[in-house]
């Protein structure tokens, strides 16, 4: 995601008029399958870009409106997240960083961060 559908994406909540932001369920991804020394680098780039960057640019971008609203952020892994398969290596790597990701959220938000 371009940081700028984010931003506009964001400015969307920051009218009151708008409503409480109660959830952002961060859903995508992509699946490229291959064993590690034959993947190109762009291709690896590209699934990290949609897998994981895309997630945390949402993220971020409505994090405010979320915490304002005592909102929630759901990320949809994948089992792929915990094992990595043969050849799943670059999906894998994606989302075992999705699940670290979230897991540093959850924590950071637990130890009530300043807003």
């Amino acid at each position: 995601m371009r940081s700028s559908h984010a931003a506009r994406l964001a400015s969307r909540f920051d009218d009151s008029q708008a409503g409480a932001l109660r959830a952002l369920v961060n859903n995508a991804a992509i699946q490229i399958n291959a064993p590690v020394e034959t993947l190109p680098l762009d291709q690896w780039r590209k699934q990290f870009e949609v897998n994981l960057f895309g997630h945390i640019a949402v993220t971020q971008a409505l994090l405010p409106a979320l915490l304002r609203d005592s909102g929630r952020v759901v990320n949809i892994s994948s089992v792929g997240g915990r094992i990595a398969m043969p050849t799943y290596g670059p999906y894998a790597g994606t989302k075992f960083a999705l699940e670290a990701v979230s897991d540093s959220l959850r924590r950071a938000r637990n130890c009530s961060i300043p807003r």
